[in-house]
């Protein structure tokens, strides 16, 4: 009797320990040029990676392609585990918890060719109509008592904004201003200019919800498995499947 009570205690014990993990992750990400987009392969770059180093780390996945505010507010309210890549920036610090970074991003102003500037310096775009996405992060420098500000919702209304000159210029980074334009807008290829010097070099990073209870668990895992398969020559073999080429941390 003792030992058959012993076995069930076993059992529950070892059924428990198993609901305690979390084996499967609900990722999130936005329409993004060729690094998000249910029209692309494998939905772009960004889930294309998340779901290959998943994987690796042990757990099976789905991504979401959905509005950027809706992802982050998923997140936030735990019915997603993980957005494929935030910008850091000082206003989303106490929400999420950050992993390590996925892509290095350089942030530059862009307008039409005919717009005139001195260069693409924060000074030399001051007083003027900036647009830039809802939610996203890193984009602390456009100090809107300098510039005027415009939130607008999704990539195409950027553009859109940008040819009907409701702005002077879009703020993003160049390698999505540029797939977005490739993919969506052909006729305004060779018709704008990305400023140079880029304006600010921004971090994206996976980000869970700080007060996920497997953050630490999910973190570590996926760290090491972005670690083994990026020596492998990830990044290089998805570049070439997704046709864009973005910077990385080695």
């Amino acid at each position: 009797m003792f030992r058959s009570l012993l076995i069930v205690l076993i059992v529950l014990m070892a059924f428990s320990a198993q609901a305690d993990m979390k084996t499967h992750i609900k990722v999130c990400y936005l329409e993004w040029g060729k690094q998000g987009g249910e029209h692309l392969p494998d939905q772009g770059f960004n889930p294309d990676l998340f779901t290959q180093v998943l994987k690796e780390a042990g757990y099976t996945s789905e991504v979401k392609i959905m509005p950027w505010k809706r992802c982050l507010l998923s997140v936030e309210r735990g019915s997603y585990d993980m957005i494929a890549g935030i910008w850091i920036d000082e206003s989303n610090q106490k929400t999420y918890e950050f992993f390590h970074p996925v892509t290095i991003d350089e942030i530059s102003f862009m307008s039409l060719k005919g717009f005139k500037a001195k260069s693409g310096r924060l000074e030399d775009f001051y007083g003027k109509t900036i647009g830039i996405l809802r939610g996203a992060g890193g984009m602390d420098m456009l100090d809107p008592e300098k510039f005027k500000v415009k939130i607008l919702a999704d990539d195409n209304q950027m553009i859109e904004n940008l040819i009907y000159k409701r702005v002077d210029a879009i703020v993003s980074n160049t390698a999505h201003l540029n797939s977005v334009i490739a993919d969506r807008y052909p006729e305004l290829l060779g018709k704008t200019k990305v400023w140079t010097p880029a304006i600010k070099t921004n971090i994206s990073v996976p980000a869970v919800s700080v007060n996920n209870p497997y953050k630490e668990e999910l973190k570590q895992k996926f760290n090491a498995a972005l670690k083994r398969l990026t020596k492998g020559g990830l990044y290089e073999r998805l570049f070439k499947k997704h046709g864009i080429v973005l910077q990385y941390e080695n």
